[in-house]
């Protein structure tokens, strides 16, 4: 018997996009699957365009909430949810076909199948190179890929792939709603924690898109707490992964380099915002040390902060830091 597969939705304010999203979920090949529509306080008619869509197909629910974030709409999908599988699709992004048919395929040994990504970008009207894996399984000692640990770490996408249910409910994972800033990533690496053995599927069917909205990641006023905590919880929750499948940090430099840029940019935040109080502008010895090693800056300015970050003592670092950053 097929397996259900629970897709839960968050939605806010996507009239223009919903009914794509909904139809691609609806043109499955797989068709044992429950769609679960939370939509977020919209304040257009995204709820009752949903609404319509669940009149017609036994499959749709429909929840509505206050809004609170798409990390509560998440988790309350979670809580809802009857499949044995979960997947995650945002309201924006759409599914190929064969998306769920390919995923499902050979998933009695595994407790995570990772599925490719494209993403295509709306005002640039382009379509990255997309995001693939080799069809493989990784696992506590599997060498043979360890080259791949640091592509399936860093693409901390929430979307895209299969959660086997039990875990998440049994371990009562959840996405981090004190936390707006790499939601998807922390609950992504809360969820390897409790895995054994993941599969990667070579095939691409999900469709990410970007509207040239600037997100929290990329906007250079997000208060710099934020990023700090993103920080720490994601260093956190890597040293555990890192424990439990014999990994080594010279071997994810990729990831390693992404979670230190998180660190700099909380640094670079609080000096913009001249909050020279905070606890974190100073880094130890052990994160200097990271810094030098596994930060990879674009810029010579990035270089430059790199250097004084890493090398600089910290009386020093604060007074060109004060002159460098406006």
């Amino acid at each position: 018997m097929n397996p259900l597969i629970s897709i839960i939705v968050p939605v806010y304010n996507a009239r223009n996009t919903i009914e794509r999203c909904i139809n691609s979920v609806l043109s499955q090949t797989y068709s044992q699957f429950e769609l679960i529509i939370i939509d977020d306080g919209s304040t257009d008619d995204s709820l009752a365009i949903c609404e319509k869509f669940a009149l017609s197909d036994s499959r749709i629910i429909v929840k509505h909430q206050d809004n609170k974030g798409v990390s509560a709409a998440r988790n309350l999908g979670i809580s809802l949810c009857k499949g044995e599988w979960i997947s995650f699709l945002d309201s924006d992004d759409y599914l190929g076909e064969h998306f769920l048919q390919d995923l499902i395929v050979n998933t009695t040994d595994c407790d995570i199948i990772i599925g490719g990504l494209q993403k295509i970008y709306i005002l640039e009207n382009q379509e990255l190179p997309d995001n693939r894996y080799p069809n493989a399984y990784i696992h506590d000692g599997f060498t043979d890929y360890m080259s791949i640990w640091d592509k399936v770490l860093i693409y901390g996408y929430a979307c895209g792939r299969l959660y086997k249910s039990t875990i998440i409910k049994t371990h009562h994972i959840t996405f981090p709603i004190e936390y707006s800033l790499h939601e998807d990533h922390i609950f992504y690496y809360k969820f390897l924690t409790h895995s054994n053995i993941i599969k990667l599927s070579d095939k691409n069917g999900y469709y990410y898109v970007n509207n040239g909205v600037s997100t929290l990641s990329r906007n250079t006023s997000v208060n710099p707490d934020l990023k700090w905590n993103a920080y720490q919880q994601i260093s956190d929750i890597l040293k555990e992964i890192i424990a439990k499948f014999k990994l080594t940090n010279d071997s994810l430099p990729l990831t390693q380099n992404f979670i230190i840029r998180l660190y700099i940019s909380a640094v670079i935040n609080s000096y913009r915002r001249k909050m020279y109080n905070s606890k974190y502008i100073f880094p130890n010895n052990d994160l200097r040390n990271q810094i030098r090693k596994f930060h990879k800056p674009l810029s010579i300015k990035g270089y430059a902060i790199k250097y004084i970050l890493g090398y600089l003592p910290n009386g020093m670092q604060h007074l060109i830091l004060k002159l460098l950053i406006r």
